[in-house]
């Protein structure tokens, strides 16, 4: 605070009283008028000396008191702003609770500043805990990485996203030493927000569409099982996963459906579209979800692709497939299924050979009428080896 050198009242009085008194003296006791004159002169130019050094410090005065005026009126010009700011900005105390609440902070939360002054800054955010984190590296560091925390405007009840920066807020007091000391002193924190709720929701419509287009260039269109360009991206999945455990199993089957020519030439493309749609849900139906995986593999062929099962434990699932086809009795068709599992002679680990593998026992079922399952390099079974073959392998492809 500035102080005013203001000359003491009383010692004006006092030095103008004597010198008053002196020269009455000096006139009518001593009869001398030059000295009297002499103190009369004292006594004016002591009053004229206190009235310029009256009228300085008044100047002086109006100067400090127009600055202070100036000041105020830039402080309100930028307490103006920051409360009438359409941008999020909130500052809390020592405590963590909440100060100052500009109108963007009112908008953003759908509440007013007087609902909220005096309340837990965690109040104003769903995640507290993050909110905390933050809240530790400003005291420890003075200030902390921009997040993104979720919000909800209580006056709509929509939910929002808000990216979040805090640092802290310092007393006017201090001086450049003192911000810059190694625990400095400050009176709490000051949010500045951004609302990223619209990007966010452009992100996340920008991710759904990715994946979805993703999931259009791996999907077969009409039975909405996977296509055989993804077949080559599981085969290289599969690979690596063989290369860092080889003991693991893995099993293929490939189905075929028998007399759909037939089926098509009778009943239409619609009706043989519709049979294939049925049996890739049936398929679906009956592999492991998250684990199997099946594939359009071309026209009326499927791949089906089983890790961490053996040939047999395949043919359970296989053999469920058959009947619930049956079971729809699609006119006179069936379904003709291979079975193969890899073998560690067969040196490495390829789709494509295990698939050659599979085609060649499903075509030993072909050639006796279909309507089976056969797995690879194993005794045909009773009910297979009692049909008569019809026409062999070679001769159907």
């Amino acid at each position: 605070m500035i102080k005013l050198e203001r000359p003491i009242p009383l010692f004006y009085g006092v030095f103008i009283t004597i010198c008053l008194v002196w020269s009455l003296f000096c006139v009518f006791y001593y009869k001398n008028y030059l000295a009297g004159s002499m103190f009369a002169a004292l006594i004016i130019s002591g009053f004229l000396l206190h009235m310029f050094e009256k009228r300085r410090q008044n100047k002086r005065l109006d100067d400090i008191e127009k600055r202070f005026s100036r000041q105020e009126a830039k402080a309100w010009y930028y307490e103006s702003i920051v409360t009438n700011s359409r941008d999020i900005l909130f500052t809390t105390d020592l405590d963590h609770r909440i100060v100052k609440f500009n109108k963007g902070s009112e908008q953003t939360f759908g509440v007013h500043a007087f609902e909220v002054l005096g309340k837990h800054v965690n109040t104003l955010f769903e995640s507290a805990e993050n909110l905390d984190l933050m809240l530790g590296k400003v005291e420890e560091k003075g200030h902390c990485p921009v997040e993104e925390l979720q919000i909800k405007n209580l006056e709509t009840g929509e939910d929002a996203w808000l990216s979040v920066g805090i640092s802290k807020l310092f007393d006017q007091k201090a001086g450049a030493s003192r911000l810059h000391s190694r625990n400095p002193e400050f009176l709490g924190e000051i949010f500045t927000c951004k609302n990223v709720t619209q990007r966010r929701m452009l992100e996340e419509e920008l991710k759904e569409k990715n994946e979805q287009l993703t999931k259009l260039s791996i999907t077969d269109s009409l039975t909405n099982l996977n296509n055989v360009r993804h077949l080559k991206n599981e085969a290289t999945r599969l690979q690596k996963i063989h290369h860092r455990y080889p003991s693991r199993p893995l099993s293929v089957a490939l189905i075929d459906v028998d007399k759909f020519k037939e089926f098509n030439d009778n009943y239409g493309h619609l009706a043989g579209d519709k049979l294939l749609i049925t049996l890739s849900e049936i398929i679906q139906m009956q592999i492991r979800k998250d684990l199997d995986s099946a594939f359009r593999y071309g026209g009326d062929e499927f791949v089906l692709m089983f890790p961490d099962t053996d040939a047999l434990g395949s043919k359970i699932i296989c053999d469920r497939i058959l009947v619930d086809f049956l079971d729809h009795k699609l006119g006179s068709t069936s379904l003709s299924i291979g079975i193969t599992e890899y073998q560690k002679d067969w040196g490495l680990l390829s789709v494509n050979l295990l698939v050659s593998k599979a085609d060649e026992a499903m075509y030993m079922v072909k050639c006796r009428g279909g309507s089976g399952i056969h797995i690879f390099s194993t005794p045909l079974s009773d009910e297979l080896a009692a049909r008569e073959v019809i026409v062999t392998p070679n001769e159907m492809r």
